[in-house]
């Protein structure tokens, strides 16, 4: 289980065998602040590698979409997900 709250800019986390949550610390190296308009924009002004590449948005938005499924389904899902949305709050019959 993951619980981000937004007031506190905290994450807190349990894993299935834990039965209370612990917090979550996001190294300063792996922390980015996202803004993918600017980014995209400053790629192709610099010439640089995009960050996230094509691969790790993928990756995202398949975690994304796991974390939907189990919402609604109340289950755990396995990642990559079977594709199921076809938009937030839209299922593919």
């Amino acid at each position: 289980m993951l619980i981000y709250d937004i007031t506190t800019d905290s994450i807190h986390g349990a894993q299935s065998n834990q039965t209370e949550l612990e917090p979550i610390e996001i190294p300063d190296d792996e922390s980015t602040y996202n803004n993918p308009d600017f980014q995209f924009i400053h790629s192709i002004q610099t010439q640089t590698p995009m960050h996230p590449d094509f691969k790790e948005g993928l990756k995202y938005m398949q975690f994304c979409e796991a974390v939907a499924q189990s919402i609604i389904s109340k289950k755990s899902i396995d990642l990559p997900p079977k594709a199921k949305m076809d938009g937030w709050g839209y299922y593919l019959n």
